[in-house]
């Protein structure tokens, strides 16, 4: 299941409003193993709409904190940030069944892809 980072986002603004500087806040999160899962992978993509390419980055990390794979990828003619996002995503869960890692949990920090990654519903667009 993908799981939004927007909670730790806002609460690294709930330090930030309360003194702390952002490096300060962002410091005092603390990972978080999965619950009910044996691994966690994180994702994340940048977008240069100029030169139309994306950089992605993933990470899995086990139960106990190890990283377990990790991946950085350039990708050309890329025309949206929601493709770069996307595709993130996929290498991400790509990635996680090639290397045979099952009951992983994505985080992100694109919502509308995780949105969709999360419904039931197929969509015909």
């Amino acid at each position: 299941m993908a799981k939004n980072s927007l909670e730790d986002l806002h609460e690294i603004r709930r330090g930030v409003a309360s003194g702390q500087s952002r490096e300060e806040s962002r410091r005092t999160q603390r990972w978080r193993k999965p619950e009910d899962s044996r691994f966690k992978a994180n994702f994340d993509a940048t977008y240069d709409a100029k030169r139309q390419k994306m950089g992605a980055g993933i990470i899995v990390i086990g139960r106990n904190g190890d990283v377990m794979a990790s991946m950085a990828i350039p990708i050309y003619h890329v025309t949206s940030p929601f493709i770069a996002e996307s595709y993130a995503i996929w290498k991400t869960i790509d990635m996680c069944t090639r290397l045979g890692f099952r009951e992983v949990v994505l985080e992100g920090d694109a919502k509308v892809v995780i949105n969709i990654v999360n419904t039931k519903e197929e969509d015909e667009s």
